[in-house]
């Protein structure tokens, strides 16, 4: 959660992330951070690539977000006032209910989809990072190593009784490690690309 000065810090540095939630008593310096997204996005043709939403067509939320904003590289959505967020009172309404739970689960399929062929893409790198630094002697157990992702998971792994004497050693005989290094070499490549994915 950032306070609004560190948004601002970020919006005069030029940095626009995919998704705001701004909340707060004040009014005024609410606006003038939405004023400040629309002049960093850019050029706002209303109905094509600015869209805003609030309880009168709230229900269109969804469908807005995934029809393309034609002749434009991305869109800019502002809901205020639609009550997706507003917590409901003991008198709930069908409709709105409903629509809380697609927006969830929109958010979340998408994002979970994102990060798991991120995960996938940098297992694979990993995978053949530890190839490379594999020892070769008959070439069984570099050919071993392999990749099985599970959802936003993978596990790299070589499949030879004698994988993890050569990865971290024995009384007799010296670690060669290549799956550790693997992973420690590609982290922080990791680590960017799902901090990209998040900011969008």
């Amino acid at each position: 959660m950032k306070k609004i000065d560190e948004l601002e810090k970020e919006l005069q540095n030029k940095e626009l992330n995919s998704l705001y939630l701004l909340y707060g008593e004040e009014q005024y310096l609410l606006e003038q951070t939405v004023k400040k997204i629309k002049v960093l996005f850019g050029e706002c043709i209303n109905g094509i690539n600015y869209i805003q939403i609030d309880e009168s067509n709230v229900n269109q939320l969804i469908a807005d977000i995934e029809t393309p904003s034609f002749g434009y590289e991305k869109k800019l959505i502002i809901a205020k006032k639609s009550g997706v967020l507003k917590k409901e009172g003991k008198r709930k309404s069908e409709e709105l209910t409903k629509l809380k739970k697609r927006v969830s689960e929109y958010i979340a399929n998408n994002i979970e989809n994102n990060f798991a062929d991120i995960i996938g893409q940098g297992a694979q790198t990993v995978c053949e990072s530890a190839k490379s630094l594999c020892p070769v002697d008959t070439g069984l157990l570099q050919s071993s190593i392999n990749v099985q992702p599970a959802g936003n998971t993978a596990v790299i792994s070589a499949d030879t009784e004698y994988a993890v004497f050569v990865e971290f050693g024995t009384s007799k005989m010296a670690a060669q490690p290549y799956l550790v290094p693997a992973l420690l070499s590609n982290t922080q490549a990791i680590l960017s690309a799902i901090a990209e994915a998040i900011k969008g």
